[in-house]
């Protein structure tokens, strides 16, 4: 699970969207329990690898390996 981790740019999205329905919560945009989903796909992109991007976009976003 710790090397899901190392992909930075599905976890730097999750973290994002995770953010997002927190300061949705704090200015009373949207109630906890409407933000639910939105925080469980900010924890699928968190812990997703970069082949995602890839998968969801059709291939028109790779990432390179070094």
């Amino acid at each position: 699970m710790s090397e899901r981790f190392k992909s930075w740019a599905t976890s730097i999205i999750g973290i994002l969207i995770m953010i997002a329905s927190g300061a949705f919560i704090y200015f009373d945009k949207i109630t906890a329990w409407e933000s639910l989903p939105l925080f469980l796909l900010g924890w699928v992109f968190l812990t997703a690898k970069d082949t995602l991007l890839e998968g969801i976009t059709l291939g028109l976003f790779k990432i390179q390996k070094q």
